[in-house]
Formats: structure tokens, C-alpha cells, sequence
């Protein structure tokens, strides 16, 4: 039962005293905005990109290199006691080149463990949380593989061993588009469960588990934007202090920048913006409690630059309107943590960037044409989502280079001058577009066996299936990068 429910057969039989604790909240965060205020609203602004930690005051307390600047993967962070020491570890999940990997480490930068959570050749992104799902006092790591991988859910104790049952599937196997995790009792019974969010269409479809993989509870739907390829964010907070957590979402790229608060039941109390309505990029957030108050934290997903953002459990800002955590040009996202790391006993806000992105191409979807290799590729967030053959124009007659926007779509068009169907047609220069191959009236493919030579008449031929995928997947608008 949630503080911010207002429905009456929802009420809990234990009604909260809301003017007390209205009261409190209000003297508490009058305390933290007080706090707030004085320091620095931008963090020293230097070319780092690594791992950051912020002392109460917000002024940087210390910087660890957990990786190089040229690392053109995807980045997590969550911060674990997976020791008992009461010290929070730092948690880094590598998303590829190469194998992904997790590593843990001190404050101080040693490594404490190193492992791939899944099968060697996986490169994907990983998503990280963390929980004590045993009662031993140890936080185990919970690992959802991310998009190219199956619909595997892991867990590991601090060493990188897998619990016993801590391995199941959380979809039908063939699932590819990968998935959020986060931890939380959602049901009051004093056990953390697993919360899994994956896609399902056009919804990103939550589900709860215990930490064998047995379902614990039916789940619910959360609609998202048409062309969204990536699950929600999550995160669990108990509001009502009932003993029971709610679910915080947090929608990707290609949405707007809300989070929503979710009962189990899937009915919603809450939904805000973390940032300006317009952001595409997505939102990363942490929940938690500080000094007994609920506390939201974000983290503006690629495109944003390093924002940090603090709401209270009703969406209400507090604190500085622009702390931003990382030189403002760093673009590739910022993934957030807090708590105490180095055994002070208070703790400290930690920034990672979710990309180091050193091509600078700072767009949540943009598509890439390579002219020399007849390739194309395009990317969500900075993550290469996949690549096909082209035919591009006769040297001739060649497809301009630049940077160009789709401004026209049509599923079958039709062109007078050389009495061509064009299907799944994007214009992104009058005259000129990308589609799949030219189309005959009798039904004739032309060029099916021309696939990687120039051989157009200016536009970007693709495959059949290619084209329609790339259809689907572009919007009025994403970007067109063409060059040699």
C-alpha cells in the first residue's frame, strides 16, 4: 500500500497519520535542500570519464579509472555490500567489445572479483542489481542479459559464484531484446524478489520472480512509444512505509523522459518528468531510503549530457537544478549509485557514464552509411543495433554524402521516372532515399544479386526484409549520416 494512494478500496487497515508525516517529510527536506544549497551545482569540470565519487558536500572525493577512454562499450554501475562490512562495493558491468564482463571493486580500486556473468562470445550490455536475497547479510549481484542475448537471469554471491537455482529464463528462450533487473519485496512477505522488465511489443512487460526463477506474482504491462527497442528502467521503493515496495520505471530511449510508480497490480500512483519533455534519450534511476525519507535519483540517458537529478517519492524536485557530474559535452549518459563507499559512515553519490562514446555522434538513433563498405548501420543510444548490405549510386551518379534527416516515408512508392515500385521508401534528401530493392510491375526484383556494389541511381538500396525492418525502425526525423 502506497502513501501516495488515494483510492479507497485500496486503503490500507492501517491508515498512515498523514499530517505527521507530511510534517516530517516537510522539516527533512527542508534540512536537505539547506544542504543542497551549499555547494557547487556543476562537478570540477575536467576531461574524466571514469568512475566518480562525491563527498556529502557534493565536491568530488575521489576518481577511479575502472576503464580506458577509447572503451566503445556499454557501461552499469550499482554499488553492493557483498561482504557484510558495511561498506558498499563498486559493481562495473562492461557490456562488450569483447566478452562482457563484471568487476568488483573497493574504494580504494583494488579488485575484489572479476567474472563473465554468461557465456564466453557474449558482448552485450549487462543490467546490474543488488540484494540480499538469502538473509546471510551479503548482498548477492543480480545480472539480466541485455539486447542479443537469450532472456537469461543470473545471480551471483560477491565472488562471481552462481547461487544454487540462481540461473533461470525469464522469457521463452528465443527472446533477443533484452533485459532490466532490479530487487524488491513487492509483496510484504519480508523476501526480496526479482523484478524483470523485457518487451512485449509495444509494452515493456514486468514480472516477478523469487531468486530460483519461480514466478511470484502475475506482472503487468507498461506502454511505452511506438519503435522502442530497449525494456524499462527499474528500481522498488517502499512509499507507505508498509513494508511493501513499489516499482519505479524508467522509460529508455525513444520515450519521453517520465518515470512512473507502480503497485504490483499494475495500477499507477505516480508519473513525472526527470527531464525537459523533449529529451529522447532515456533515464537511468536509482531508488532508496536516506535518513529514513524516500529519495529518487537520475541519471540522463545518451544524447543528455551528465545530469543528475534528486526527487522525493511524490516526483517534487529538490536540490540544484543543474549538477552536472562530468564535463557538460560528456553525452554518453550517466549511470548513478549512492552510498557509503568508504566506511565513513555517510554516504556518497557515485557516477559512471553509460557510454564513452569518442565519435562524438550524440544521437539516440541515428543511421550510418558507409559508401566505401556498401554497409549500413544503425544505433539506439550509441549501441550498434545491426548492419546490412547496401547498393548505393554509380559513381556517376553517386548518393550525396552528409548529414540528412527522414523527412518522408511511404510503404510503397512509386517512381514516374523509371516506372519503378520503391518499397518501404525514407526520404532523406528530395530525390533521394533509402528502400528496398527497385520492384518491377510483374513483381521482378531488380538488383537482388548487386547487394555491396554501387549501382543505384543515387538512393540506398537494401535487401528484402532489410528495408522494412529499417522501416519499422526509423521515425520522421532520425538522423542520416552518409559517407565514405
Amino acid at each position: 500500500m502506497s502513501l501516495l494512494s488515494t483510492s479507497s478500496s485500496a486503503a490500507s487497515s492501517n491508515p498512515i497519520n498523514m499530517n505527521k508525516l507530511l510534517g516530517k517529510m516537510f522539516f527533512f527536506w527542508l534540512a536537505v535542500l539547506a544542504f543542497f544549497l551549499c555547494h557547487s551545482a556543476a562537478a570540477e569540470q575536467t576531461d574524466f570519464v571514469g568512475l566518480r565519487i562525491f563527498d556529502d558536500q557534493f565536491a568530488v572525493k575521489k576518481e577511479l579509472a575502472v576503464t580506458t577512454n577509447d572503451f566503445a562499450g556499454a557501461l552499469r554501475l550499482i554499488l553492493s555490500d557483498v561482504d557484510a562490512d558495511k561498506k558498499k562495493e563498486l559493481v562495473v558491468g562492461y557490456g562488450g567489445p569483447g566478452d562482457s564482463v563484471i568487476k568488483v571493486f573497493r574504494y580504494s580500486g583494488e579488485v575484489l572479483a572479476e567474472w563473465r556473468p554468461f557465456a564466453a562470445g557474449f558482448n552485450g550490455e549487462i543490467s546490474l542489481t543488488a540484494g540480499d536475497l538469502n538473509g546471510d547479510g551479503k548482498e548477492e549481484i543480480i545480472v539480466g542479459a541485455g539486447a542479443g542475448g537469450g532472456p537469461h537471469v543470473r545471480v551471483f554471491d560477491g565472488q562471481g559464484n552462481v547461487l544454487p537455482g540462481g540461473s533461470f529464463w525469464a522469457r521463452e528462450k528465443e527472446y533477443r531484446s533484452g533485459l532490466e533487473v532490479a530487487v524488491g519485496d513487492v509483496n510484504g512477505d519480508g523476501k526480496k524478489e526479482i523484478i524483470v522488465a523485457s518487451l512485449d511489443g509495444k509494452n515493456s512487460l514486468i514480472k516477478f520472480f523469487d531468486q530460483t526463477g519461480k514466478s511470484v506474482s502475475k506482472g503487468f504491462a507498461v506502454a511505452m512509444e511506438e519503435n522502442s527497442l530497449e525494456p524499462t528502467r527499474l528500481a522498488a521503493l517502499d512509499l507507505g512505509f508498509d513494508g511493501i515496495e513499489e516499482v519505479l520505471v524508467a522509460f529508455g530511449a525513444g520515450n519521453e523522459p517520465k518515470v512512473q510508480i507502480y503497485r504490483q497490480n499494475g495500477s499507477v500512483i505516480k508519473s513525472f518528468y526527470a527531464y525537459q519533455k523533449a529529451f529522447g534519450g532515456g533515464v537511468n534511476l536509482i531508488a532508496l531510503k536516506r535518513k529514513g525519507q524516500n529519495m529518487i535519483i537520475t541519471g540522463a540517458g545518451y544524447s543528455g549530457g551528465p545530469h543528475v537529478r534528486f526527487f522525493d517519492s511524490f516526483g517534487q524536485p529538490f536540490g540544484p537544478a543543474g549538477f552536472f557530474t562530468y564535463n557538460a559535452g560528456m553525452r554518453g549518459g550517466v549511470n548513478v549509485g549512492y552510498g557509503d563507499v568508504d566506511g565513513d559512515g555517510t554516504a556518497e553519490l557515485v557516477t559512471l557514464p553509460q557510454r564513452i562514446d569518442q565519435s562524438k555522434k550524440y544521437y539516440a538513433k541515428y543511421i550510418d552509411v558507409d559508401i566505401s563498405e556498401q554497409k549500413l548501420r544503425y544505433y539506439l543510444n550509441g549501441k550498434l543495433i545491426n548492419t546490412f548490405l547496401i547498393s548505393s549510386g554509380l559513381k556517376s551518379i553517386p548518393t550525396p554524402l552528409g548529414e540528412f534527416e527522414i523527412w518522408q516515408k511511404s510503404p510503397r512508392a512509386y517512381s514516374n521516372k523509371y516506372n519503378l515500385y520503391m518499397p518501404w521508401w525514407m526520404s532523406f534528401k528530395p530525390g533521394y532515399g533509402l528502400h528496398e530493392l527497385p520492384e518491377w510491375s510483374n513483381g521482378y526484383k531488380e538488383g537482388v544479386n548487386h547487394l555491396g556494389q554501387r549501382v543505384s541511381h543515387g538512393c540506398v538500396r537494401l535487401g528484402v526484409g532489410a528495408a522494412k525492418t529499417l522501416y519499422d525502425w526509423a521515425l520522421i526525423g532520425t538522423r542520416v549520416l552518409i559517407h565514405e
